[in-house]
């Protein structure tokens, strides 16, 4: 692992011809800068250019007429199309042209509190995607998320930007340190990506690592800085070309084959479609039709192919609320799989685009004959929307309110922030606590929708990101339903919990009693998280959980044991356990997830704070006082149910 590539110095070039050197050069960039020693395997576009570099069959003619039919500037894009490259030792007459085409991320560190939301990173709301905020005098290229460019230095500008190219002596043996003898060897290309990291580190970074747009963008550049030099240049990641000389782990999560599909896209439109013409005139922008779609400013960014709506915890009334409304509707005209009730009219979680919106998008999207099915609310998933509310819209001749009616706000809700640790220091958690609002719909039902941003360690290492995960709260009479998928580290989708008020209580087979401890929010034993056999799931949160001892767990067919360790069965995955407290006739429902109390402890289960907290009518607030503040360990009944 992390070889770096053969250099050639007869050559002064990495060995090997073009494609391979572009073979070694690309191998994918792992968490920490980790390279793997297999040649990266070339998408089709990349092997094809790179096999006959010098025919380029692309002229600078039609390059500019692509970009000024599409109102790109040249002086965004590198400088003038009738200019050179830059070339080695630092743009000696004799030295090499730029040979080598370098990406790079911009590794820029979000501030606290922000997160990964698609919704944001890829919006006009992150300062990052402002192209005059990134520092001068460091690339020759900026691209931003939102696919717009700006040119730092001019291709023609020899320049460095890598360890490689300002430590010769690492690759030349006895190389004067102050030598430029690769200055001038490579352009240089900076996608913004957003980082995240405990403490000074910026090691997480967002999956996917780039957007369509600065795909296209970046393979626009390619073909700018290929034309000018004059043949196929050889593309490079940051990382690999300083393997051994710098610290560095750019570009993370690159997607080689999408770089090539837009690559492929645009040199064709580049070339014409009859290979050698001038480009064909760019079509008319997409328009939605419908009256219920198109009267919606981001949905109209959706159809242009400018935007692209997706999974996420931020909530946005227009673009997702108005999208959620026409599967809605198609669903109560024949489609029932393209339902979403958690975005129906008289909910607050309308505007969310969570696990129901992704599940609603991908059951469009199959019966559309549309790919991929990724649940993503693109421009080709949202024209087939539309032309299918207008379908339904001219059937029926109406244009009433199809938003329906509104709960009627109660107040906020919020439970507190707190964190736990490990004595020795090497595992903990936090929450920001829920935040979000109770509203109350004409039927009497009460809900509830909050999130809560979340961080783990375990061991020392970080679980992932900041994860902002999303909990509602239904309330129908004496039951309220508790939708909670998202609380797992691992890839386990946590089941619903259900809290009864005015229960009868529980008797008969299977039923037993004992002491419940508690357990999770601003524990002082472990690090807040439960065991990764159960999803990982984080426990100092508000989620409602509960654990059981091993001897019982394994009694009743919920998991297994061997050598490696504890293994849930599926039962026990979805299993529930009724815990019923006597003394305030309340019940919960609630999934496994952890293992515990330890068999020394004399009591029967262990519960998450938010679940005793339910049973015994306290709030959570509560939890935070000193000495833990009312919460009790309580007698109780309980029984496993599938």
């Amino acid at each position: 692992m992390n070889t770096r590539c053969p250099f050639d110095l007869n050559t002064l070039s990495f060995s090997g011809s073009p494609l391979q050197q572009a073979r070694c050069l690309l191998r994918a960039v792992e968490r920490g800068g980790n390279v793997q020693d297999a040649p990266a395997t070339l998408p089709p576009a990349l092997e094809t250019l790179l096999t006959t570099p010098e025919t380029l069959g692309t002229t600078v003619a039609q390059v500019r007429a692509y970009m000024q039919q599409h109102g790109i500037t040249e002086s965004t894009s590198g400088g003038s199309l009738d200019d050179p490259v830059s070339r080695a030792n630092g743009n000696s007459p004799n030295g090499r042209k730029a040979l080598y085409f370098l990406i790079h991320d911009t590794s820029s560190k979000l501030k606290p509190g922000q997160t990964f939301d698609p919704n944001f990173i890829n919006t006009d709301q992150w300062s990052g995607n402002n192209l005059a905020n990134q520092a001068a005098g460091r690339t020759h290229i900026y691209i931003n998320r939102l696919g717009k460019a700006r040119t730092d230095n001019d291709y023609r500008t020899a320049f460095r930007a890598t360890q490689f190219e300002l430590r010769p002596q690492a690759t030349i043996p006895g190389a004067d340190p102050k030598s430029v003898v690769f200055k001038g060897l490579c352009l240089h290309h900076e996608l913004i990506q957003p980082r995240l990291g405990p403490g000074s580190s910026d090691i997480e970074s967002p999956v996917p690592g780039f957007t369509q747009s600065q795909y296209e963008r970046l393979a626009l550049q390619y073909i700018i800085a290929s034309v000018r030099r004059g043949s196929w240049m050889i593309p490079a990641f940051h990382c690999v070309i300083d393997l051994k000389v710098g610290d560095h782990d750019d570009p993370q999560h690159f997607d080689l084959a999408a770089w090539d599909s837009a690559l492929a896209g645009i040199l064709a439109a580049v070339r014409g479609v009859q290979g050698g013409g001038p480009p064909p005139p760019p079509p008319p922008p997409a328009r939605l039709r419908s009256a219920l779609l198109a009267a919606d400013p981001i949905l109209a960014e959706v159809a242009t192919g400018n935007r692209v709506l997706g999974f996420s915890q931020a909530k946005s009334v227009i673009g997702v609320g108005t999208m959620q409304d026409a599967l809605n509707l198609l669903a109560d005209h024949g489609q029932p799989s393209l339902a979403i009730p958690g975005a129906q009219g008289n909910s607050s979680s309308r505007g969310f685009y969570g696990n129901q919106t992704v599940a609603a998008v991908r059951s469009f999207q199959t019966i559309s004959h549309l790919a991929p099915t990724d649940g993503q609310m693109g421009k080709d998933t949202l024209l087939a929307l539309d032309a299918a509310v207008l379908a339904l819209e001219a059937s029926s001749g109406s244009d009433e309110d199809l938003d329906g009616a509104k709960g009627t706000s109660v107040g906020p809700f919020t439970t507190p922030a707190t964190s736990s640790s490990t004595a020795n220091g090497k595992g903990g958690s936090t929450t920001t606590g829920l935040n979000g609002d109770i509203s109350q719909a004409g039927d009497g039902t009460v809900v509830t929708d909050a999130v809560e941003t979340l961080t783990a360690r375990r061991e020392g290492a970080s679980l992932g990101t900041p994860r902002t995960v999303r909990q509602i709260r239904t309330q129908k009479g004496d039951t309220t339903s508790v939708h909670q998928p998202d609380y797992c580290w691992g890839t386990r989708v946590l089941p619903d919990a259900e809290l009864v008020e005015n229960h009868p209580g529980l008797s008969g087979a299977g039923v037993f009693t004992g002491r419940a401890t508690f357990f999770g929010k601003s524990d002082n034993i472990d690090e807040g998280t439960g065991t990764p056999a159960y999803g990982t799931t984080q426990t100092n949160s508000s989620v409602f959980g509960i654990s059981l001892k091993e001897a019982r767990l394994l009694a009743e067919g919920l998991a297994t044991k061997d050598s490696k360790g504890l293994h849930p069965t599926e039962k026990g995955l979805r299993a529930r356990v009724e815990v019923f407290f006597p003394d305030t006739r309340r019940l919960v429902r609630l999934p496994l997830v952890d293992v515990g109390p330890k068999p020394s402890i004399n009591a029967i289960a262990d519960l998450t704070v938010a679940a005793s907290c339910f049973l015994q009518k306290l709030s959570e607030d509560e939890v935070v006082k000193p000495g833990n503040g009312k919460i009790d360990n309580i007698n109780v009944k309980a029984r496993i149910i599938s």
